[in-house]
């Protein structure tokens, strides 16, 4: 499963959701946990930031109410790729006491694609370039990744969903 959605957020909601990030202390509390908020991702090359759903509580009531699909948030990550990062190719899985069940994941674009080079997200064998606000989301079993940045910093958000039945 691919789907696209140009402008799920507004370019106000990208530029306030990289001051949250840029603002955000390194410290938070997720699930009553208290951890690093900014770590490096352990399946590629980048920058992880966690955020509580009540941080992006006034996101995803947006964005949700533009979904022609019921989901559930389960969780709230801002990527930062800088030159060299990347992702390979993977499927995503469900990890065990690490994150809720889940099977969509959501990517949507905070910086436009003419401020940085590469990072271009592959989905399903093909490349995808975003736009500013541009979402792309897609089931656990499916192939993606992102291509390595090569000039400039790329920032999204990644949202991990639950289908609602």
């Amino acid at each position: 499963m691919l789907s696209k959605h140009k402008n799920l957020l507004t370019a106000t909601h990208c530029d306030e959701l990289l001051d949250l990030y840029r603002s955000a202390n390194n410290t938070v509390v997720i699930d009553g946990v208290t951890r690093d908020r900014h770590t490096m991702s352990a399946i590629g090359k980048f920058m992880l930031s966690e955020f509580t759903k009540e941080e992006f509580e006034k996101y995803w009531t947006h964005i949700n109410s533009q979904l022609t699909e019921d989901f559930e948030l389960i969780y709230v990550r801002i990527l930062k790729y800088t030159k060299g990062c990347e992702v390979e190719v993977h499927q995503d899985v469900y990890a065990q006491f690490v994150q809720e069940t889940g099977d969509t994941s959501m990517i949507i674009a905070l910086t436009d694609q003419d401020v940085y080079e590469g990072g271009e997200s592959i989905v399903m064998n093909r490349s995808l370039k975003q736009k500013k606000g541009d979402s792309i989301y897609y089931s656990y079993d499916t192939m993606h990744g992102v291509t390595p940045v090569t000039k400039g910093i790329r920032y999204v958000v990644n949202l991990r969903l639950k289908s609602v039945k």
